[in-house]
């Protein structure tokens, strides 16, 4: 479900149609799109500083509010992005996409508020201007796991939108309708012929079935002489990194990538960009000293410290045995997003591991029993 959102939260088509809606061509406006063309360029951090401090100067702008949570939430920091969301949304009740993707965020994070899920289908109801049968309704019942409801918007006829397509797509794999993916895979995939989650899209629906060995072997040949978009690898939306790395780990083709990004690495020493897609990618090779020592430089040398950011650098530190620092960096990622379940987590485990229960237990009370998983973090028990 995480990755199926995120791919229409990396849809920013419908904060340019929404901002063109507008009917205030206001100083904020001007601002919000050349933040917005950012984003579309794959500047996404730059993007998220920019609606940050338009919304600290703005806080009631509903459009501005949306933007600042898909940022947020193309980089993976889905606590802040929902409660940006959500903000947006209670300023106008109109824009359902943001009440829904903020449902579907903090369901993501395992604190799902049932009444804000009520309150968005009680107003789509009372919207007029929508059909019986709509996608907001049927991207809410993603978050209620109503199938039925999903598989009537699948069945009804729609403009072949990337958020359109890519909802077919993962509702047809739920249901499991491997025709229907296929067909609507390849559909997308000749509106994004170099977009990496539409390539992965695509493999799946047509792989998905195939032993492990069938699998990597398909991911070589398949992936060979793509000319995937390299730029949004780099810069793009966190689940891009996450998903294409997951089939490079697969198909043993993920320390050639690594080789590769540290010889552009040579060649272009202060390429943030570069620093932090090797640092993260040295996290899945087990180099975890090169990962540790990139992410202080981006944190000292580029003064990036996001919580996204400071997370990845304690993965980093915590796999090098540096456990002080470790706690140090995940303690600095409450000052940014203290309602962050993984970090939360995390700093419990880092605090247990060195035998202090009291700060443990703090931190494991904060998150509370959500049955969340974590994915860098871990632990076993000793008898």
């Amino acid at each position: 479900r995480k990755g199926g959102v995120s791919v229409f939260l990396d849809d920013t088509s419908a904060a340019n149609d929404y901002l063109s809606q507008s009917a205030a061509a206001s100083k904020v406006n001007a601002k919000l799109s050349e933040a917005i063309a950012k984003a579309l360029n794959y500047r996404l951090k730059e993007a998220n500083k920019d609606f940050e401090e338009l919304a600290k100067a703005y806080p009631n702008h509903s459009i501005l509010q949306y933007n600042l949570a898909l940022s947020y939430a193309q980089l993976g920091n889905f606590s802040l992005a929902a409660k940006h969301f959500i903000a947006s949304y209670h300023q106008d009740v109109n824009n359902h996409l943001s009440g829904i993707f903020g449902a579907i965020c903090m369901d993501i994070n395992r604190n799902l508020n049932p009444k804000l899920v009520e309150e968005i289908g009680e107003n789509l109801e009372n919207d007029k201007s929508l059909k019986p049968v709509n996608l907001y309704a049927s991207l809410l019942s993603l978050v209620s796991g109503n199938q039925s409801a999903m598989i009537r918007w699948l069945e009804e006829p729609k403009e072949p939108t990337t958020l359109n397509l890519a909802f077919d797509i993962i509702t047809a794999k739920i249901s499991n309708n491997d025709e229907l993916m296929s067909k609507k895979a390849d559909e997308l995939m000749k509106i994004l012929p170099n977009d990496i989650i539409a390539n992965i899209l695509n493999f799946i629906s047509k792989n998905k079935d195939q032993n492990i060995k069938e699998y990597a072997k398909a991911i070589q040949i398949y992936f060979n002489d793509k000319n995937l978009d390299s730029n949004a690898f780099y810069h793009g939306a966190d689940i891009i990194k996450k998903q294409y790395i997951k089939l490079l780990q697969i198909s043993g083709l993920l320390t050639r990538e690594r080789d590769r990004l540290r010889a552009e690495l040579k060649e272009a020493p202060k390429n943030i960009n570069l620093i932090q897609t090797l640092a993260y990618v040295d996290i899945f090779t087990n180099d975890f000293d090169e990962s540790y020592k990139l992410y202080n430089e981006v944190i000292d040398e580029f003064k990036i410290n996001d919580a996204g950011t400071l997370f990845l650098a304690s993965v980093a530190a915590t796999g090098a045995n540096k456990i002080a620092n470790a706690i140090a960096l995940l303690e600095l990622t409450k000052l940014n997003d203290p309602s962050a379940v993984e970090n939360r987590a995390a700093l419990g485990f880092m605090y247990q591991q060195i035998d202090n229960i009291k700060a443990a237990l703090i931190q494991y009370s904060k998150v509370g029993n959500v049955g969340y998983n974590n994915e860098f973090y871990d632990f076993m028990i000793d008898n």
